[in-house]
């Protein structure tokens, strides 16, 4: 339960870094891409039990998910940054938070797992409650559907996709690829990935358009951004082996509890205000929280 609860509070330091990214004017890219090789650097220095294997054979069962991983993780980043820009934060958010209904429906449907949790009629309340508590948390007020235009409904479609993509690869890789040896350099495989491709789109935006993408600022953003991100990924594979890999119970409670958490930070932290239609999400995140785990509650006091 501890590391749950480390990467839920990491995660959830992430969408403030962003925040002050935009304060501090951090170009966005350019704070990433050095996010990534810190991760990769700092995941080498510290995290336990990180060495290459004596035989590819290890290497082999989940190279190729943390090549492709590390290639949604970079596109996924630009493309909700991208959508950020111009479609709205509100809209981004609202593709990005839904995206969790991808891995639910995978595990339910397609993973073989022992002693599942038995879901009953509350448990599936509480699903199509997170839809809505997601959304209006997510909602500003000048948030109109009809604003939105063709392509930017594309971009969102795409970052729904490809965050869905993410969590589900990443709980099918750690239910049937991983074990606790190979968790750690995984995670390393993936952000190094990344990192290499994102250098690739810095050096090419650097000699197509003569754009200064990585400064003093970036260096620093992104090594406040690259610590949380490593062991928000790491602690994020270790709860999934606590829950017994069901990801259908972890990843809504676990992005509930992100929201929560995100948003207190942004009200202490920036000022943020909530209205009426978003604090009404936050109360039915709550709601939708009980009805997801009330019989692992219960049982507490069973």
């Amino acid at each position: 339960m501890i590391d749950f609860l480390l990467s839920v509070s990491l995660t959830a330091c992430l969408f403030l870094i962003f925040k002050a990214f935009e304060k501090q004017r951090v170009h966005l890219l350019g704070g990433i891409v050095v996010n990534y090789w810190v991760c990769t650097l700092s995941g080498i220095l510290l995290l336990p039990d990180v060495s290459m294997p004596a035989s590819t054979e290890v290497l082999l069962p989940w190279l190729p998910f943390a090549l492709f991983l590390g290639f949604c993780f970079i596109s996924t980043f630009y493309m909700m940054a991208y959508s950020t820009q111009k479609v709205g934060v509100s809209a981004a958010s609202v593709a990005s938070k839904l995206s969790l209904v991808i891995p639910v429906i995978f595990s339910l449907l397609f993973l073989s797992i022992e002693q599942r949790k038995q879901w009953d009629a509350f448990n599936i309340a509480g699903m199509f409650l997170v839809f809505v508590a997601i959304v209006l948390s997510s909602l500003r007020p000048r948030y109109t559907p009809q604003s939105v235009e063709w392509r930017g409904l594309a971009l969102l479609f795409a970052v729904f996709f490809m965050s869905g993509t993410i969590d589900t690869t990443l709980n099918y890789v750690n239910a049937h690829k991983l074990n606790a040896q190979t968790q750690p350099l995984f995670t390393i495989g993936v952000f190094a990935t990344a990192g290499i491709l994102g250098l690739l789109v810095v050096q090419y935006k650097q000699w197509t358009q003569k754009e200064r993408v990585i400064g003093m600022r970036e260096l620093i953003g992104g090594i406040v951004l690259g610590l949380p991100n490593i062991f928000s990924l790491y602690f994020m594979l270790r709860s999934l082996d606590f829950f017994k890999q069901d990801g259908a119970f972890m990843f809504p409670i676990f992005n509930i509890l992100v929201i929560l958490l995100s948003t207190a930070g942004s009200v202490l932290f920036f000022r943020e205000r909530l209205s009426i239609v978003n604090q009404s999400g936050i109360f039915i995140s709550l709601l939708a929280l009980f009805l997801l785990a009330y019989q692992e509650l219960l049982s507490v006091f069973a």
